[in-house]
């Protein structure tokens, strides 16, 4: 009985183990090969017509959201530089009270980008739709995306 224990915890084992270290190395492997073209300053970023700002809330739990803010402030930054033309913002818009690519806008507005620089998507619910619709939608064939680093790779 024992060699057919230790037999079935060898396979399980390596059942959960071979996925987790498959994850693992295909998350290092783009993280790597995405370094050079993450940038952290607005002048390394190089000019486009277009910025693809990608939607964050502007709340948690009724308090400000920091990535929401350095979006902004990057997207703003951008425009302001002349790096990009105009901003794609992409967001989330499936509640009446709840409305992404309006509040990203108004929030650009504030930061001096002009409203006729920006152009809402509002179906942009998760990160493949923002990028699809932006090609499909929007007819963008090139552009800059803002997000966190992390969400970058």
């Amino acid at each position: 009985m024992r060699p057919v224990l230790r037999r079935v915890f060898r396979w399980s084992l390596m059942a959960a183990l071979v996925p987790l270290f498959s994850l693992t190395f295909v998350n290092i492997w783009m993280t790597l090969r995405c370094e050079e073209r993450i940038k952290d300053h607005t002048s390394s970023v190089p000019q486009t017509d277009v910025a693809l700002v990608l939607g964050t809330t502007k709340l948690i739990s009724g308090r400000p959201n920091i990535h929401f803010r350095l979006r902004m402030d990057a997207a703003a930054s951008l425009y302001k530089a002349r790096r990009v033309r105009h901003l794609l913002v992409s967001g989330d818009n499936s509640r009446p009270d709840y409305n992404e690519p309006e509040d990203m806008k108004q929030s650009l507005i504030e930061r001096g980008v002009p409203a006729a620089a920006i152009t809402c998507d509002y179906a942009g619910f998760r990160t493949l739709d923002s990028i699809v619709r932006a090609r499909e939608i929007f007819g963008v064939t090139r552009c800059v995306i803002v997000s966190d680093d992390f969400h970058l790779a």
